[in-house]
C-alpha cells in the first residue's frame, strides 16, 4: 500500500508539474505589455485594415503557438519526433522565443516595411513585414502574407527572415526590393545588399527568366525617387478593390471582438453598395429593372395605340 501511495503522490505531482508548466507559458504570452509604432515611409502607405489589427493578430498567433509549445513540453523532452509531428517548426521557434518575455516587458511592434519584387510581373503585395523590438532592443521579424485570392491572411514567424540584414537602426526611408538572388535597401545616398539568398540555398520561383531579367535591369536604371514610386504604386493596390473587401472580412472573421475598424474600412465594407454587390445580387436586380422598364415602355406604347385607335373610329 505504501509503495502505491508513493506512485500516487508523485503522479499527482507530475499531472501539477505540467498543468503548470502550461499554465505559466499562457501567462507568460498574455502578460507583457504590446505597443506599435509604424515609423518609416512604408507605415504611412501601408493598408489601415493590416496596421490598425496587426497587433492583436500578432498576439492571437504568438499566444496560439506558445499554448501549444506548452502543452507538449513533456512530448518534447520524451519523444521528439513525435513531437515535431504535433508542434510545427514555427510554432516552435516562437516557443522558444517567447520564454525569454517577461511579464513586465515591452514590445513594441514597429518598422513596417514590404520588399518589392522586380521579377514578378502581377502588381499588389502579398507580404508585410513587422520589426518587433523587446524594451527597446531589437527582438524578432514577422510577417502578414495575404491571400491574393481569399483575403485569408496568414501569420508567418520565419527564421530565415532574420538574414535579413534589416532592424531598427535602418534608415527610416530605406525602400527594399529584391531580384532572384539578392534583397536590396536603398536611399537617396545609395543602395546597399542586405540579403544573398545563395548563401541560404533559396531560388524564388519567378516569370520567364528573359523577361523577369529585362524587368529588373529595367527597375535598376531608375532613381531612388522612382523606384520609390513605383513601389508606393505597387503597395497602393491592397488599399482598394475586392481583395480588400476579402481581406477586411477574414480578419474580421478571425479576430471576432478583437477586430479594430477603420471609418473608411467600415464605409466600404458596411455600405449598402458592397453589400449588395458582394452577395452578386446586382445581375438580379438589373435584369429585373430591364423587365419592368419594358413592361411600362410597352403599356405605354399600347396604350397610346388603343387612344389612336378610338379617336379613329
Amino acid at each position: 500500500m505504501g509503495r502505491i501511495k508513493k506512485s500516487a503522490l508523485l503522479l499527482c505531482m507530475g499531472i501539477l508539474a505540467v498543468f503548470g508548466s502550461i499554465a505559466a507559458g499562457a501567462k507568460q504570452a498574455e502578460a507583457y505589455t504590446l505597443e506599435t509604432d509604424f515609423n518609416g515611409i512604408y507605415g504611412k502607405e501601408m493598408p489601415s485594415y493590416i496596421l490598425k489589427n496587426v497587433k492583436p493578430l500578432f498576439r492571437k498567433h504568438v499566444d496560439k503557438a506558445v499554448k501549444k509549445y506548452n502543452k507538449y513540453a513533456q512530448l518534447r523532452e520524451d519523444d521528439y519526433v513525435s513531437y515535431t509531428k504535433k508542434v510545427s517548426k514555427e510554432d516552435n521557434k516562437l516557443g522558444e522565443l517567447m520564454k525569454k518575455v517577461k511579464d513586465d516587458d515591452v514590445l513594441r511592434i514597429c518598422r513596417p516595411f514590404y520588399i518589392y519584387n522586380t521579377w514578378y510581373s502581377q502588381k499588389g503585395v502579398s507580404e508585410y513585414y513587422f520589426l518587433v523590438t523587446r524594451n527597446g532592443k531589437d527582438f524578432c521579424k514577422f510577417r502578414l502574407q495575404l491571400d491574393d485570392y481569399s483575403g485569408k491572411i496568414y501569420f508567418s514567424y520565419d527564421e530565415s527572415d532574420h538574414f535579413l540584414q534589416i532592424n531598427s537602426k535602418t534608415p527610416a526611408d530605406m525602400i527594399f526590393y529584391r531580384n532572384r538572388e539578392y534583397v536590396y535597401g536603398e536611399t537617396a545616398e545609395g543602395k546597399e545588399t542586405l540579403r544573398d539568398s545563395r548563401n541560404t540555398g533559396e531560388w524564388l520561383a519567378t516569370d520567364d527568366d528573359m523577361v523577369a531579367q529585362d524587368r529588373d535591369q529595367s527597375f535598376k536604371k531608375l532613381s531612388y525617387d522612382q523606384k520609390k514610386k513605383v513601389i508606393m504604386e505597387n503597395l497602393a493596390v491592397m488599399k482598394k478593390g475586392k481583395i480588400k473587401k476579402k481581406a477586411i472580412k477574414y480578419i474580421k472573421k478571425d479576430l471576432g471582438k478583437e477586430y479594430v475598424e477603420s471609418e473608411s474600412d467600415k464605409k466600404i465594407v458596411d455600405s449598402p453598395l458592397t453589400a449588395f454587390t458582394e452577395k452578386k445580387d446586382y445581375k438580379k436586380y438589373i435584369v429585373g429593372g430591364v423587365v419592368v422598364v419594358a413592361v411600362l415602355l410597352a403599356a405605354f406604347i399600347l396604350r397610346k395605340l388603343y387612344l389612336k385607335f378610338m379617336e379613329e373610329e
